[in-house]
């Protein structure tokens, strides 16, 4: 069950492509966020995608990612 902070992240976010800071940071990048915690993430190349499979929430100000395989966590300051 995601909170409501994490309802607001649902559906699909791209990099701006105005936003030059951003693309030469994480490139082109596609973030799917769904109601059940997945979130898959896109990093859109030339010829091929790479794909991440993921799981989220939000903490606070924070928005915790997994990669489940792994079982690494990593957070991020939302602004």
């Amino acid at each position: 069950m995601i909170n409501e902070q994490s309802e607001q992240l649902l559906g699909a976010w791209v990099t701006d492509p105005f936003d030059r800071s951003s693309i030469e940071r994480f490139g082109q990048v596609q973030m799917v966020f769904e109601p059940n915690g997945k979130l898959t993430y896109i990093i859109i190349g030339n010829e091929t995608n790479k794909i991440m499979l993921l799981s989220f929430r939000v903490e606070g100000d924070s928005l915790v990612t997994n990669q489940d395989l792994l079982r690494v966590k990593i957070e991020h300051v939302l602004h």
